[in-house]
C-alpha cells in the first residue's frame, strides 16, 4: 500500500478458532478453506484463500476372536462371515458400523480339516487397512467329508457358482505314467 503505514491483519477458517497463532478444532476429513485478510486504515482490503485438505492415513485397530470352530456342512465347503471374528474393532475417523471386514482364506473345504491360520483384516472409508492373526477350526462331526486314505486327493469346486464339480476327469502325469481319476458327485478325487 502507498498511503498507510497501519494494516489490521483478520482471518477464518471454516471449522476451528485461533489459539496462541494457531488455528486449531476438530477438522474432518475433507477439504477446507483457511482466508487471510489485510486492510489498510482507508478501508482497502485484499484476501487469499487458502485450500486445504485433512486426510484419514491411520489404519483401524483390529480385535479378533480366537479359536471360532465351524462344522463342515454338506456341499463340503465353508465361507465364514467375516464379521463373526471381529472382537470390537475401531477406528479413529470411521464409524465402527462403516468398517469393511474380510477373511484369508476366506472359505475352507474338506482338506483344512483341523486348525487353520486366518488374516482378519479390517477397514475403513478411506482405504486403510490392517491385520489380526486367529485361527479357526474347521470339524466334519456329520461326516460329510470322505475319508481320504493313503494317496492324494482333492476337491474340486467352479470359482464361479461355488459348487462342486462331479464327474470331471483329473489327469496326473508321473514321469513316463499318466492316470486319470474321476470326481465324485461332492467334486472330490483321490489317488491311491
Amino acid at each position: 500500500d502507498n498511503c498507510s503505514t497501519e494494516f489490521f491483519f483478520s482471518h477464518t477458517a471454516d471449522r476451528g478458532e485461533m489459539v496462541d497463532g494457531t488455528y486449531r478444532g476438530e477438522f474432518e476429513v475433507g477439504n477446507h478453506i483457511f482466508s487471510i485478510k489485510v486492510e489498510d486504515a482507508s478501508g482497502n482490503f485484499d484476501q487469499c484463500f487458502i485450500e486445504f485438505e485433512i486426510v484419514d492415513t491411520i489404519p483401524p485397530v483390529p480385535l479378533c476372536r480366537n479359536g471360532l470352530s465351524f462344522g463342515m456342512n454338506e456341499s463340503g465347503f465353508i465361507q465364514p462371515n467375516p464379521i463373526l471374528f471381529d472382537l470390537g474393532s475401531y477406528d479413529n475417523c470411521t464409524d465402527v458400523s462403516s468398517l469393511n471386514y474380510r477373511i484369508e482364506p476366506s472359505s475352507f473345504d474338506c482338506f483344512d480339516h483341523g486348525i487353520n491360520p486366518v488374516s482378519f483384516i479390517v477397514s475403513d472409508a478411506y482405504g486403510n487397512e490392517t491385520v489380526c492373526t486367529t485361527e479357526v477350526v474347521i470339524t466334519d462331526p456329520q461326516q460329510y467329508c470322505p475319508p481320504i486314505e493313503q494317496g492324494v486327493g482333492g476337491f474340486l469346486i467352479d470359482p464361479a457358482e461355488f459348487r462342486e464339480v462331479s464327474q470331471l476327469p483329473v489327469r496326473v502325469i508321473h514321469l513316463a505314467d499318466t492316470t486319470i481319476v474321476y470326481t465324485d458327485d461332492k467334486g472330490y478325487y483321490q489317488l491311491e
